[in-house]
């Protein structure tokens, strides 16, 4: 195994020290200072926030009211005379009764 200091190659050394020689040379740019542009920007976050805040709050849709007054089907099997069963269709503005789809599960079986 070689060591170290024979694993250098003094070619290399001279071409990244002619590198560091020519960035020592480079002036530094100043970090622009950004205080007050970041002040204008929470300002305006928060206002548009609170703009969106107080628009929920405002055009919140009230309950409809839903009318009962309308035109309704009923949709019935019922067995005529002869027992055979039938489909009876009947308009109607409300309905009056009204059963559930699985109560023929308790009174036909």
């Amino acid at each position: 195994m070689k060591t170290a200091n024979e694993l250098k190659d003094p070619v290399l050394e001279d071409f990244f020290a002619a590198y560091k020689r020519h960035d020592g040379h480079l002036p530094i740019p100043e970090f622009p200072k950004r205080h007050k542009k970041t002040k204008k920007r929470v300002l305006a976050i928060l206002g548009i926030a609170a703009s969106l805040a107080v628009g929920v709050f405002y055009f919140q849709k009230g309950e409809e009211e839903i009318s009962l007054e309308r035109d309704v089907l009923v949709i019935s099997l019922e067995k005529n005379e002869n027992q055979d069963p039938t489909i009876v269709v009947t308009a109607t503005t409300s309905m009056d009764i009204w059963e559930s789809p699985t109560s023929s599960l308790l009174t036909e079986f």
